[in-house]
C-alpha cells in the first residue's frame, strides 16, 4: 500500500463517516501507516498513548478499539499527516 492511498482512504472515512462500521477499514489505516514507513508500530503507539502491542494487534485486525474510539483515532493520524 503506498502512501497516498492511506492518506486518500483515511479522507474518505472522515468525509463519509465511515469509520465506525468497519473493522476492516481501521485495520487498513493502522497497517498502512506501518507500512508506508509514516510511523513505526513503537511511534503510533507512543502518538496514541497506547501500548506496542495493542497497535500491532490493530494492525493485523485483532482486539479493535472500540467503534467510538476509532473516530477520535482518525482524526489525530489525520492531524498527523496535515502536520507532515
Amino acid at each position: 500500500m503506498n502512501r497516498p492511498l492511506v492518506v486518500e482512504l483515511l479522507g474518505v472515512i472522515l468525509e463519509l463517516g465511515i469509520d465506525s462500521q468497519s473493522d476492516k477499514h481501521f485495520q487498513i489505516v493502522i497497517s498502512g501507516f506501518i507500512e508506508t514507513g509514516v510511523m513505526n508500530e513503537g511511534e503510533l503507539a507512543d502518538f496514541l498513548l497506547v501500548s506496542r502491542p495493542s497497535v500491532n494487534r490493530w494492525s493485523r485486525g485483532k482486539n479493535l478499539p472500540r467503534k467510538a474510539v476509532r473516530r477520535a483515532i482518525y482524526k489525530a493520524l489525520a492531524e498527523k499527516l496535515d502536520k507532515n
